[in-house]
């Protein structure tokens, strides 16, 4: 998307006007149905209208703005606002070459089935234009119809974009939990105040007389109440549920936190919080599904070939791990990867008699994205990509090297390969020793052949993954 918005010329052509009324040549009706004597002229407005002219000026004089971060706007359809600028004469120095239009219809920016979400594929000018709300709520106060459609602007890079797919919440009311859910649309860079504002608004309740809470599979797993948390440090999911609690007759609140089936800490927001989604049990042991998040099936898929490479699901399921955080490398993650990771294993991998056959790994997801931002979003990313992070991120949180030493580069210097593959590894091993090199360690031979001169140096550089062409 464009970081700043202009005006263009609206190509639809022009509509002609008839010459006015004749006996068997009845005047064509207006839009707004609007009948009129055939001794005035086509041009009149009726009572209580503004003329095309008032309605052009007074957008006109809000049209010209710059996308902003932060700033809200609203989408209209290309179509209608065509329309509107042939009927107020937008671009053809105040001539009218419309009829006036009927009320807005932003339904063919909708996904099907979605009374807010739009449809994938959609373009600034082909398909909609903003809005800046001001405008919005002219036209909207002229015309009728929508269904608002507002998005926000967001920082990206070092330009200023509209949000136009945030996250999509079902939202429901204590008062009628029975009721299908309210779809909503809010950016991901949403506080919790602004999303209790708009249920809020759209419930028509008072924000002091409710309380909103994380509905994840419909119960009341976490309660957003730090006002100025950002939605997704609440690990609020794409399609999450969420409920707006009311008070009761007595005027209380009674809803409690669902104590069970969460793996990891109990405090909430702190990373480690997957969920149980069934307890049925599975077909054999760790046989563990996990639940999309939205567009997490590329982490999903290399969670479980992790989880079924059996000497890192031991150390990691049996708590082994724990004995070997490394809280203080620069490198690492304070050890949190590490944790989050070994949590999932272990509802992935219950001890006794417990049975797990699907889990939602919320909090995994929301550590993968707090260690490295680019996986913080829904966007489908590649699973090697995800794996080469993860490994290191578990190696640098389990480094057993607290104080690395200054290594120099190993050379062959016409030595056999085998002793220079040693001293190459023993040297990365003073620097980096953790079981996850126990398990992935491996070494690339390289060989550089000066054109010049001849000279062949041959190194050995250590490496966790390969990739494989066919």
């Amino acid at each position: 998307l464009s970081a700043s918005l202009r005006c263009h010329r609206p190509t639809m052509a022009a509509f002609a006007e008839g010459d006015g009324p004749t006996p068997d040549k009845p005047m064509l009706q207006r839009n707004d149905s609007l009948e009129r004597d055939d001794d005035k002229a086509t041009s009149s407005t009726p009572e209580g209208q503004l003329s095309p002219e008032e309605e052009r000026e007074q957008i006109k004089a809000l049209h010209d703005f710059d996308i902003q971060a932060g700033a809200m706007y609203y989408l209209v359809d290309a179509a209608w606002w065509l329309s509107w600028t042939d009927y107020v004469g937008y671009n053809d120095n105040g001539e009218s070459k419309g009829p006036r239009p009927n009320e807005i219809d932003n339904t063919s920016l909708l996904a099907a089935g979605s009374a807010a979400k739009l449809r994938m594929a959609i373009n600034e000018d082909n398909d909609f234009k903003f809005l800046l709300p001001e405008e919005w709520e002219l036209l909207h106060s002229w015309y009728g119809g929508g269904p608002a459609l507002p998005r926000r602007g967001i920082a990206q890079g070092t330009t200023a974009v509209v949000e136009l797919y945030g996250l999509t919440l079902k939202v429901y009311r204590s008062s009628d939990l029975q009721a299908a859910p309210v779809e909503m649309i809010i950016s991901k860079a949403a506080t919790v105040r602004e999303f209790k504002e708009m249920a809020c608004k759209e419930f028509g309740v008072v924000g002091a007389e409710v309380k909103i809470w994380d509905y994840f599979q419909k119960k009341p797993y976490a309660l957003l109440d730090t006002p100025s948390k950002h939605l997704e440090q609440c690990q609020i999911m794409e399609n999450n549920d969420m409920l707006v609690e009311e008070k009761d007759a007595n005027g209380n609140f009674n809803l409690k936190k669902n104590e069970g089936t969460y793996g990891g800490g109990t405090s909430y927001g702190g990373g480690n919080q997957n969920v149980v989604v069934s307890t049925a049990a599975p077909s054999a042991k760790g046989v563990v599904g996990l639940q999309n998040l939205g567009n997490t099936c590329f982490m999903n898929s290399t969670l479980q070939c992790l989880s079924n490479t059996p000497p890192l699901r031991a150390f990691f399921a049996s708590g082994a791990y724990e004995a070997e955080i490394n809280n203080d490398n620069p490198l690492g993650h304070e050890g949190k990867l590490a944790e989050s990771f070994g949590s999932l294993m272990k509802m992935m991998w219950p001890s006794g008699d417990e049975t797990i056959s699907s889990v939602a790994p919320r909090g995994f997801k929301y550590q993968m994205g707090t260690s490295n931002p680019m996986f913080a979003g829904f966007q489908q990313h590649d699973s090697s990509e995800l794996m080469n992070f993860l490994l290191d991120g578990l190696h640098e949180d389990l480094n057993r090297i607290r104080n690395k030493p200054y290594v120099e580069s190993t050379e062959s210097d016409g030595r056999p390969d085998d002793v220079v593959a040693k001293e190459s590894m023993d040297n990365y091993k003073l620097r980096n020793d953790s079981q996850i090199h126990d398990l992935f360690r491996g070494q690339f031979k390289s060989t550089l052949v000066c054109p010049s001169c001849g000279n062949v140096s041959i190194t050995f550089d250590p490496r966790r993954c390969s990739s494989r062409t066919r």
